[in-house]
């Protein structure tokens, strides 16, 4: 036993010179270690302070929050289209109605890419274009707000040529279309009769 004691006597200060200097390292490379977290069970809960409406840090969120904030908004008629540059009606309501149940009106343009300002919040867009009409919602946050509106409204392009690939002169040229409702006789000046 004295012999195996001598061993380990002289074994053990040989091992910490030469792993100390790794260590050494080790440690200038590692980030501290966290503090422990004290025992919360045995403290009485902290209480946030209450906020009151009237604080002016409240105001000061309130007003920053509730500022007009830009919004673009643009109409295409399909997904590959090009975006409508005329002829769009954009009206924005409140999402949520008034006290006496009316919806009011945030906004209106007639400009073929809307731009306008209206406080962060929900609200109930319609876009109309000629006969095609849509409604959909629109949420705007602090910033710069974007969104772009998908009418899926078709269109149809008439052209009529004789002899092969001959044009026929605009001026020469009508069509008549007919909803599917009346196939007997088109009414002149009214929607479905189509000149160019």
């Amino acid at each position: 036993m004295a012999i195996l004691l001598g061993v380990f006597a002289l074994a053990q200060p040989i091992l910490p010179l030469a792993i100390a200097p790794v260590y050494a390292r080790d440690a200038a490379e590692m980030p501290p270690m966290p503090r422990p977290r004290p025992d919360r069970d045995g403290r009485p809960a902290i209480t946030p302070p209450e906020v009151s409406p009237d604080n002016p840090a409240t105001e000061a969120i309130t007003a920053i929050t509730s500022a007009p904030q830009p919004v673009t908004l643009t109409a295409l008629i399909t997904p590959d289209s090009a975006p409508i540059t005329d002829g769009l009606i954009w009206r924005i309501f409140d999402a949520t109605p008034a006290a006496n149940g009316e919806i009011a009106m945030a906004a209106k343009s007639d400009e073929g890419t809307a731009k306008l300002s209206l406080p962060p919040g929900d609200y109930t867009v319609h876009i109309a274009y000629g006969r095609a009409q849509i409604s959909d919602t629109l949420t705007v946050k602090p910033g710069d707000n974007q969104k772009t509106y998908i009418l899926e409204a078709g269109a149809l392009r008439l052209n009529a040529a004789v002899t092969g690939d001959i044009p026929i002169p605009p001026n020469l040229l009508s069509f008549e279309i007919f909803t599917s409702g009346d196939r007997s006789h088109p009414h002149p000046g009214r929607p479905g009769r189509a000149s160019q």
